[in-house]
């Protein structure tokens, strides 16, 4: 073989060599890449939405990942929802007395009466009787009169229940809804089990109720819009959010009109009657079952008191109602809110 033949073939296996290395490369780049992956289901009679940011090359893992979050949601309303049949809450709820094993049902009751007493009763979780009395997504729907709401409050109040270990006391008739706080711990929960298989980037969506990890699929924070109560499609601020939670509670999707007067679900503990001092209270938390929980305190209280109670609790928050908005310090400095045709 010449010396020139010899030299000629050789580029040649280089040059094949580069582009062969060059397309492993490639591939390899390819399996790295950061893909969004996106899931949706209905649970607790709202959508729930999971998504992950993960290599590509993941998606068996993230698929696997979803469908075991998604099964919190499930397993947990089957066990504590205040309608569906049979269900454990709905055992707790026809007893004057219970021993309680399951360790959501003690966690969920446990840290919903610790809230109640840390709000001083604008959160609370004995309101079932209340509950009933509002038929919200029924036809023609009627609010109660003044004496169904009287007999109603008389059975509910969070002192009158009692959790020691596993074992519940309370009157006759006094019904516990765990809605308030379950759809945040189920948030939670799902978010530990993403994180326990390996994902650091998500963020989980439970009807509003938000808890993000890590970064969006472009290496940023992930982005909160917060909804204007009065304007569709409108939002009021744009919140980042990394390994927090956010969860806000208003009058505007689950209510009826009646006479010209909205009747939401949000009751004021105090008067039995949807509570009037608020229109949205978004607040941020550690924990999603925490932000879920205080921002129905924070409604309730509304901007005049909702945002020392916040700043108290060392949360942060917005709270809105018909005249205008209201920020806690430290989020008032670093986000823009516009609302009513103001901007802060």
């Amino acid at each position: 073989m010449s010396r020139a033949r010899l030299t000629a073939l050789t580029a040649f296996f280089a040059i094949a060599g580069i582009l062969a290395a060059g397309f492993f490369a490639a591939r390899g780049e390819m399996a790295c890449r950061i893909r969004e992956f996106r899931n949706t289901r209905f649970h607790m009679d709202t959508c729930i939405i999971i998504v992950v940011s993960a290599p590509a090359s993941r998606e068996k893992e993230v698929q696997a990942a979803m469908e075991d979050a998604f099964s919190v949601f499930e397993s947990l309303d089957n066990k504590l929802s205040f309608f569906k049949p049979g269900s454990l809450l709905q055992q707790i709820n026809s007893q004057s007395e219970f021993t309680l094993t399951d360790p959501d049902g003690i966690q969920v009751i446990s840290k919903s009466l610790d809230i109640a007493r840390v709000s001083g009763g604008a959160f609370d979780p004995t309101l079932g009787a209340l509950k009933t009395l509002y038929p919200i997504g029924s036809e023609n729907p009627c609010p109660p009169g003044g004496r169904e709401i009287a007999q109603a409050l008389s059975r509910c109040g969070y002192r009158k229940v009692s959790l020691q270990g596993g074992r519940i006391v309370k009157p006759e008739g006094l019904m516990l809804d765990l809605g308030g706080y379950l759809k945040g711990y189920a948030v939670e929960m799902a978010s530990k089990r993403l994180s326990g298989r390996g994902f650091e980037n998500f963020m989980v969506d439970g009807g509003g109720n938000i808890r993000a990890s890590g970064k969006n699929q472009w290496g940023k924070p992930w982005r909160i819009g917060l909804e204007n109560p009065r304007v569709s499609g409108g939002i009021v601020a744009v919140i980042p959010l990394d390994n927090r939670a956010i969860a806000t509670s208003g009058d505007y999707q689950r209510c009826f009109f009646y006479d010209g007067v909205r009747y939401h679900h949000v009751l004021d503990p105090a008067t039995g009657k949807p509570a009037r001092r608020a229109v949205s209270a978004t607040v941020i938390a550690p924990d999603a079952a925490t932000a879920d929980a205080m921002s129905t305190a924070a409604f309730v209280k509304g901007r005049r008191d909702g945002i020392p109670f916040l700043e108290s609790a060392g949360l942060e928050g917005i709270i809105l109602d018909e005249e205008g908005a209201s920020a806690t310090g430290s989020l008032g400095r670093t986000v823009e809110i516009e609302y009513n045709g103001k901007k802060k």
